[in-house]
């Protein structure tokens, strides 16, 4: 297992993988605190059981601002850890943790081949956070896709995104399936609106 942990910065970086099982890969500094803002990057895992694979950072606080990223999973299972450990889990577009006012970016995931955990912003968004308007795709396998975030918590709120899930039995959820009821989510975790459409695996606004 490779855990790759160095910082590359906040320009526009592009960033790979390996081709063993990474954790922790990200396209600008672990935490993105006040006042900063991510680049516009591309992070691939290349091959791989990967986590906590994220366009921006691991944790986004205060008023940070993530870039449009795109951020891909590859082939392999990119979802939980392994029995009996701990850590992060699947991939995001922005962070694995949004707290405070932070934003994210308007970005593409992608799961890849494999059964995939893939978020368009965050696995978890607190606070005053906000997602903004992504593409999350599964790819080919037994996918759980979220337009936002697995958990919505406080006053967090998701953005406007397009979930398609591709070949396979996919759960997809528009914004999250663990909501607080002032967080801005429709039942079961989509908007008003919101509607299966008849292409499997696949919910838009």
């Amino acid at each position: 297992m490779a855990k790759i942990g160095d910082e590359p910065g906040l320009g526009n970086n592009v960033i790979f993988g390996t081709s063993g099982d990474d954790v922790f890969l990200f396209g600008d500094v672990a935490t993105l605190g006040p006042g900063m803002h991510g680049g516009n990057d591309i992070v691939d895992a290349l091959r791989g059981d990967d986590r906590g694979i994220t366009g921006d950072a691991i944790d986004m606080v205060g008023d940070a601002r993530g870039g449009n990223d795109i951020v891909r999973g590859g082939p392999g299972n990119d979802s939980f850890p392994a029995p009996g450990t701990s850590g992060p889990v699947g991939i995001s577009g922005d962070a694995m943790n949004m707290r405070g006012d932070s934003r994210g970016g308007n970005d593409m995931v992608d799961g890849g081949p494999g059964n995939d955990w893939v978020q368009g912003d965050a696995s978890g968004m607190f606070d005053n956070s906000r997602g903004a308007n992504d593409v999350v795709l599964g790819g080919p396998g037994d996918d759980v896709l979220w337009g936002d975030a697995s958990m919505l918590q406080d006053n967090a709120r998701g953005g406007n995104d397009l979930v398609i899930g591709g070949p396979g039995n996919d759960t997809i959820w528009g914004d999250g399936n663990l909501l607080d009821p002032t967080t801005h989510g429709g039942p079961a975790g989509r908007r008003p609106g919101q509607r299966w459409l008849p292409v499997p695996g696949r919910l838009r606004p």
